[in-house]
């Protein structure tokens, strides 16, 4: 059933032409992969299915009632209110519902079953309860610290005014919402942006459960296989298949592959049917002019297979070290970096032979950038050191393109890298980073994310170094430069050292992964899948050791309530000889006391019935505890 569809769109800002008689279906329950080169108009049309903007041509239709939840890509929350407010105000039908549950409930307590009221309140009562669990009033606060500890909060920041959070935190919270609101169809526009490793395994968990409709755009190839089953691909036309990311490029490529054979077979039978007809039409005659008529009526009814479009020009990169470094490329021993008292992290040993390709993964904030600021020279570690090898060639990629100079141009930026380079050879590597005609004198403070990268790759490229630290090398990258870029490292003879939160590069380049904590490095001899495997693997041990553990507490603690009931019954059979031997007591006392001669001597009847009563306040005290006893 479609609940969400986009008919014909076009849109235009200004002189350009973004969107042109564009068309997409949203299914219930689908989860589709919106992808597409920079600048195809992915974010217009997901902006045009939320309503935020209007379409110029063509029309949005949506199911009766439905619920659009959107989260922009730059967006973020701001609020004078906690962490927690902000987040219960997502159910303030449902809570203002539960105070008028605790209403009623005093209510029909208050009130006789005979009074005129009770069976109306009551009433009112079972229903607004009704419908307090059937919006799962009773889970609230469970699926609000649930959904931000997914996201990487804990407990601290609940109390904490939202104005005071980052902004990746602020982008964080408004994902929470969003998500807390469950709305029919969740449109989402880069959601693992300010997300790290964790907080996106954990959001794609959370979309794969999730019962309404998605569409989401992505440059995380890793996410898009995890989470969409089908993929629209958005350039001049939408074109979509079933299945995720990866499988849509291998139907896409078998695709083109079949349209290319037949487009080219069809392109040969027209030229040899011309040439036929050419031939007949130059023999003349009757005979020959109608078969020639015949077969030109033939070539105009025949079906056109359209020629296969050409994908847009991609980032062309190679990456050739300049000369071969010493086998041995990198040692770090007991490296640390404290800023004051705050430690980022200790302990951390690391050898690097040459050729080796490491990907450092680890959370925000423990210190991953800092650690390629000391191999670089920029700030000097408070605790150990580290040295590198022989004809080592250090070149680095930074993730904020600091590097770039300001004010420069596109063409000055990089022939400051080479300028024993011509003109022409310079125009020439432009071209293979997609910087063509009077782009390369574009001002480097005017390009975009994406160009800015390609800018640096392309001084990176230009270094022919051989050890290359890249800091989150595919930021602002589109899919295709991606893929040229993982290309370019899996060819490169050099050594790698990255950090990366993209799985997808990790996985295809990593040849070791190191994860890096406040205490050191962990390393697995694997790609990004295999260091996945590994902790599956960890936290089946883990979850066997604590089942172990328990079993053990538990068959301990058999053995004690074992123990202890055996005691039990040992002071239950003490008590209840000793409650017999004073009941027997008193029956003496009473008969002595029943005897008329007993009271001759008014001395000894007081005695014994002072010693009836101190008889029964035992035998009282004995069967107090021997109850207790019973009931524990």
């Amino acid at each position: 059933m479609i609940v969400l569809a986009a008919q014909k769109i076009g849109k235009s800002f200004g002189i350009q032409d973004v969107l042109d008689d564009i068309s997409l279906h949203l299914r219930e329950k689908e989860r589709i992969g919106l992808i597409g080169n920079n600048g195809s108009g992915k974010t217009t049309l997901m902006r045009i299915l939320a309503g935020e903007i209007e379409p110029d041509t063509g029309t949005v239709s949506k199911r009766k009632g439905l619920r659009i939840g959107y989260l922009e890509q730059h967006a973020s929350f701001e609020s004078d209110r906690t962490l927690m407010q902000v987040c219960l105000d997502v159910f303030a039908e449902v809570i203002a519902l539960g105070k008028k549950v605790q209403a009623l409930a005093e209510e029909v307590a208050g009130l006789a079953a005979e009074d005129a009221s009770y069976e109306k309140t009551l009433a009112d009562y079972q229903h607004a309860m009704d419908a307090f669990e059937q919006k799962r009033g009773y889970q609230t606060d469970s699926l609000i610290r649930g959904v931000l500890h997914g996201l990487g909060f804990t407990e601290e920041h609940y109390e904490r005014r939202v104005s005071t959070f980052s902004g990746g935190q602020k982008s964080r919270v408004l994902l929470a919402r969003l998500l807390l609101q469950e709305p029919d169809v969740l449109l989402m526009d880069e959601p693992t942006n300010h997300l790290d490793l964790q907080a996106v395994a954990w959001l794609e968990s959370f979309l794969k459960e999730y019962k309404g409709t998605l569409l989401v755009i992505s440059h995380d190839r890793y996410f898009l296989d995890a989470v969409t089953t089908r993929t629209a691909f958005l350039d001049d036309r939408i074109e979509t298949y079933e299945g995720n990311y990866t499988r849509f490029m291998e139907k896409r490529r078998q695709a083109r592959e079949v349209q290319a054979k037949a487009y080219a077979n069809q392109q040969k039978e027209i030229k040899r049917q011309e040439e036929i007809i050419r031939r007949y039409e130059n023999y003349g005659g009757e005979r020959y002019l109608i078969q020639a008529r015949s077969r030109r009526k033939m070539l105009e009814r025949m079906d056109r297979v359209e020629k296969p479009e050409q994908d847009a020009a991609s980032m062309r990169l190679a990456l050739t070290p300049k000369r071969t470094s010493g086998k041995d490329v990198l040692d770090m021993e007991g490296l640390g970096m404290r800023f004051g008292e705050k430690k980022l992290f200790a302990g951390v040993d690391l050898h690097i032979e040459r050729g080796e390709r490491t990907g450092i993964i680890g959370p925000n904030g423990v210190g991953k950038t800092t650690l390629f600021r000391i191999l670089r020279g920029e700030v000097q570690p408070t605790e150990g050191g580290f040295a590198l090898g022989t004809g080592v060639r250090l070149g680095f990629l930074d993730q904020e393109q600091k590097d770039l100079h300001a004010g420069q141009s596109v063409i000055e930026e990089v022939w400051d890298s080479k300028p024993q380079l011509t003109h022409g050879e310079i125009r020439n590597i432009l071209a293979a980073f997609l910087f063509y005609g009077d782009d390369v004198f574009k001002s480097v403070d005017d390009l975009s994310g994406g160009e800015r990268a390609r800018v640096a790759l392309c001084k990176l490229m230009l270094s022919e170094s051989n050890l290359l630290l890249l800091d989150e090398p595919t930021n602002h990258l589109d899919m295709d430069s991606k893929e040229a870029l993982e290309e370019a490292c899996l060819h490169y003879t050099g050594t790698l050292l990255f950090i990366s939160h993209d799985r997808y590069f990790l996985n295809r380049v990593a040849g070791r992964i190191l994860e890096m904590k406040p205490d050191g490095l962990d390393s697995y001899l694997g790609n990004y899948d295999y260091y996945v495997e590994k902790q599956r693997e960890a936290d089946a041990q883990e979850t066997v050791e604590v089942n172990r553990t328990q079993v053990q507490k538990t068959k301990r603690k058999d053995r004690e309530n074992r123990q202890e009931e055996k005691r039990k019954r040992q002071e239950k059979s003490h008590l209840e000889e000793e409650i017999r031997t004073l009941e027997e007591t008193i029956i003496w006392i009473d008969r002595q006391l029943g005897d008329s001669a007993f009271y001759e001597n008014p001395n000894e009847v007081r005695a014994l019935a002072e010693k009836r009563e101190e008889t029964q306040r035992r035998i009282d005290a004995l069967y107090e505890a021997w109850i207790g006893l019973a009931d524990g």
